[in-house]
């Protein structure tokens, strides 16, 4: 269309820079974050602490504002695809489970009006645990039967 497009000349390997290698929703949602704050809380000084939030994510003590191109990772081709074996009850299991958190979900909104806030907020983190509980069952971690 613009006459722009121009072929790859070497393998794109899409994804994050960190391997996701977990089913588990809070890690994969706020993980790379909850590093983040890590790094910066390991900082000496107030102002690296700061510039470590403020600027490029490989910045560092010393370096340029978004950090040295050499210090970005290299991707191997391909990646490892995170699939560890899951029983087949497993998977019914959570399948029949996660179809019921969008209808608890519609419910929840469709009678928000009549519900006091506490038990709003209640079922929401209720669902929201839900959720967590499943990544942990899928992985065969031991907090999943909290939920049961």
């Amino acid at each position: 269309m613009f006459g722009t497009f121009e072929a790859e000349k070497e393998q794109v390997v899409y994804g994050t820079v960190s391997p996701i290698n977990t089913f588990e929703s809070l890690n994969i949602q706020f993980g790379d974050t909850v590093s983040l704050l890590k790094r910066a809380w390991s900082a000496k000084s107030w102002s690296n602490k700061l510039f470590i939030l403020l600027k490029g994510p490989n910045w560092s003590p010393g370096k340029p504002w978004c950090g040295y191109i050499e210090d970005i990772p290299e991707v191997q081709y391909p990646v490892k695809k995170y699939d560890p074996h899951v029983p087949f009850g497993s998977i019914v299991y959570v399948v029949c489970h996660f179809s019921l958190i969008p209808l608890t979900f519609l419910e929840l909104h469709k009678y928000q009006h009549l519900i006091s806030p506490m038990v709003f907020y209640g079922v929401a983190t209720y669902l929201i645990f839900t959720l967590v509980c499943v990544g942990c069952f899928l992985e065969r971690r031991y907090v999943c039967y909290l939920h049961l």
